[in-house]
């Protein structure tokens, strides 16, 4: 109340937390939205990679070859073991490189999960594998 009988009106706080929800709601979408756009700017980048992955592998896999063949040229006695043992080697980077190539992200992402589903132990293994390999050439000594 003020001095001459009026009653003074208090000012309402109702909406103001309304208005920051609509506010930090705004915000969180846009920041949705950019975190979004990022993703996807990164699995293209990603997918625009997978043709020079997959002609690295295939490249790999032809010097596997021809030094195999090399080999077993060689060495027509142990030298055989060797040769198969690199053609093995060879067709299983053929392989990952006509997979790479074949399958964009998502569909590999889909079959590592698959594969980790089923062999677990394996998945557990190569991780631990993967993560040590890392750790190596990460550490500078």
């Amino acid at each position: 109340m003020t001095t001459d009988g009026q009653t003074m009106e208090q000012p309402r706080f109702d909406g103001a937390a309304d208005q920051g929800k609509t506010g930090l709601a705004g915000v969180l979408e846009r920041a949705e939205e950019k975190a979004m756009d990022l993703g996807k700017n990164a699995i293209n980048a990603i997918d625009s990679k997978r043709a020079t992955a997959a002609g690295t592998l295939s490249g790999a896999a032809g010097q596997l070859h021809a030094g195999g063949d090399k080999i077993s040229e060689l060495s027509h006695s142990g030298g055989e073991k060797v040769a198969q043992l690199a053609h093995g080697a060879a067709d299983s980077l053929q392989a990952s490189a006509d997979f790479v190539r074949d399958h964009d992200l998502k569909a590999m992402v889909g079959s590592l999960e698959q594969y980790v589903r089923s062999n677990p132990g394996k998945a557990l293994i190569a991780a631990g594998v993967v993560g040590f390999l890392t750790a190596r050439a990460i550490r500078n000594d």
